[in-house]
Parts: structure tokens; C-alpha cells; sequence
């Protein structure tokens, strides 16, 4: 028979893991919202951009004068906000492995290719800066294949982080 005494700290011990459990849970939230925040800003500058009708190569060369004047254009904003996008997504990616979280779909995700391994590099790429045309500042709107996949894992992610919520433990 358990005493009072021990059922009382066992109760705390589940107490406690169901707290630590939920800050992990609602910190990977809030890095996917970030994420998401920057999605959508590149969302609605991409739009912008294209309505422009420009031509496609105009406007990547577009970065070169504004590298040059350092100041910022459409264009870099457009990159710079999928930058910022991609490198969130990996900083949640990072942290769901680390802090052990399951969910098949998420799981699958990362497995399912090699997109995980090109996103890291891009991460590291671009809030380390590196070169201006080292391995991981791969031109991601020319991998539209990529974007699908993060859109995905980020979907597939706001499920499980719902799910997780709604049964902690």
C-alpha cells in the first residue's frame, strides 16, 4: 500500500512533468509562429512582385544593385523574409528532435527525403553568414519542391503540437 506521503509526491512528480512537457510544447508553438509570420510576409511580398510583371531574371539581378548600395529591394525582401521563414522552421525542427516530441506525420516528413539536411544548411548559411554563394544560400524560390515539402512539415507540425496539447502526457 502507498502511503499518503508518496502518492502526494508521485502526484507532484506527474504535476511537474506535464508542466515541463507543455513549455517545451507551447516554445515549439511560438518558434512555428515565427515561422508562420514570416511565411506569410513572404507570401504577400512574393505576390507583390510578381503582379510587377517583370521579367524573372530582372528581378533576381535586381540583388545585385542592392548588394552593392546595401539597401534593400523587393526582391531581397522576398529572400530574406523566406530566409527567415526557413530558418525558424529549422530552429522548430531542431528543437521537436531534441526535446524527443513524436507524431507520425512529422516524423515521416523527416524522413521522407533529403530536404531536412538542405534546410540546415540553409539555416546555418544564413544566420552565420557565410559567402554570398556558399553551398547551403541555394535559391529556395527555385526549388518549389522544397517549399511544398516545409509547408507540409509545418502543417503536419501545428497538428501534432495541438494534439500534444490537448493530452500533455
Amino acid at each position: 500500500m502507498v502511503s499518503d506521503r508518496k502518492r502526494q509526491r508521485q502526484l507532484e512528480a506527474e504535476r511537474q512533468q506535464t508542466r515541463a512537457k507543455l513549455k517545451k510544447t507551447y516554445s515549439l508553438s511560438i518558434g512555428l509562429l515565427r515561422s508562420d509570420a514570416a511565411l506569410e510576409s513572404f507570401q504577400r511580398e512574393w505576390s507583390a512582385v510578381q503582379a510587377t510583371g517583370e521579367n524573372w531574371d530582372k528581378i533576381k539581378a535586381s540583388k545585385i544593385s542592392a548588394v552593392e548600395q546595401v539597401e534593400t529591394n523587393a526582391f531581397t525582401r522576398v529572400t530574406d523574409l523566406l530566409a527567415f521563414h526557413l530558418g525558424a522552421l529549422y530552429a522548430v525542427v531542431e528543437k521537436w528532435k531534441k526535446w524527443n516530441f513524436v507524431g507520425a506525420e512529422v516524423d515521416a516528413l523527416l524522413k521522407k527525403s533529403d530536404f531536412l539536411k538542405v534546410l540546415e544548411h540553409y539555416r546555418h548559411t544564413v544566420f552565420h553568414v557565410d559567402r554570398y554563394d556558399a553551398k547551403g544560400t541555394l535559391d529556395m524560390l527555385d526549388r518549389p519542391e522544397i517549399l511544398s515539402w516545409t509547408r507540409e512539415l509545418s502543417e503536419a507540425i501545428r497538428r501534432a503540437l495541438r494534439d500534444a496539447m490537448r493530452k500533455p502526457v
